[in-house]
């Protein structure tokens, strides 16, 4: 199985990959630190087939994609790059993703990881994303749009969420229980370790985490409460609470306190 993560996502510059490398390896992520080394720093740079269909053009959040590669090559060794995508074509996410991971030779060069940001993808689509990159870390997310599918009088149909999960056990490297989606809202703890444990006992080759609202005043506390509960190693990832008020940019101080207090958690687990 994986590697569990503390992932970043919304890097834009070469200059916030950098930084945030430093700070990682500063923290001891990137050292000999044996607990630390159980987990890899997570880059998320988001693309989407808007950044596609103009290469030159960047968003709030996401780098043009004429400047991926450049910022990939910044990724320290030992961390783990990753490409989050979205897209409104569902039947051409194998042909978008085949022309992302083609830029400067990205797949198998710089980076061989994706998140799928997109409800329960057609199979046919990921399949052939397989077929045509077989070495691709594979990374489903399950956003809270996903999850509203599966509600009853009685809350959250976790089993009926594991059990679609489940589909996609032949593919998924690590599966992200996101219901933020990168806006900052924080999770429900016991909703969402509940559906964790869930799907790590559909998918046991699965590396299960979650996203939400994740900052330096909240990690090390929700950390601690997620280990209470989901005794396998998780992933983590922040995003919102990390950017400045506009949300362009990562805010490094944010970051440091993010990847300090994640570090503590750790340490204590």
């Amino acid at each position: 199985m994986n590697k569990s993560y503390i992932g970043i996502t919304g890097f834009k510059t070469i200059g916030e990959v950098r930084q945030a490398g430093q700070i990682f390896a500063c923290e001891g992520f990137l050292g000999r630190d044996s607990r630390l080394g159980a987990y890899k720093p997570m880059f998320g740079i988001a693309a989407s087939n808007k950044r596609l269909a103009d290469r030159a053009k960047g968003g709030t959040m996401s780098p043009s994609a004429d400047n991926l590669v450049s910022l990939l090559r910044g990724v320290p060794g030992g961390c783990m790059p990753v490409m989050h995508y979205s897209t409104e074509n569902r039947g051409k996410l194998a042909d978008e993703l085949a022309e992302l991971f083609s830029i400067g030779r990205m797949y198998g060069e710089h980076c061989s990881a994706v998140q799928i940001n997109m409800d329960w993808p057609e199979l046919r689509q990921v399949e052939a994303i397989k077929k045509a990159m077989p070495e691709m870390v594979m990374i489903f997310q399950i956003p809270q749009r996903a999850m509203q599918a599966y509600t009853k009088n009685s809350g959250l149909d976790i089993e009926s969420i594991a059990a679609k999960a489940n589909e996609y056990a032949g593919f998924a490297d690590y599966m992200l229980v996101d219901p933020s989606g990168g806006k900052g809202k924080e999770f429900d703890v016991g909703q969402c370790t509940g559906l964790m444990l869930a799907l790590g006992q559909k998918l046991p080759n699965t590396r299960i985490g979650v996203a939400g609202g994740f900052s330096g005043g909240n990690v090390l506390e929700k950390m601690q409460k997620l280990h209470e509960r989901v005794s396998e190693p998780f992933c983590i990832d922040a995003q919102g609470r990390l950017r400045t008020e506009d949300r362009e940019w990562l805010v490094m101080e944010k970051v440091q306190s993010y990847v300090c207090r994640a570090a503590e958690a750790i340490r204590g687990f």
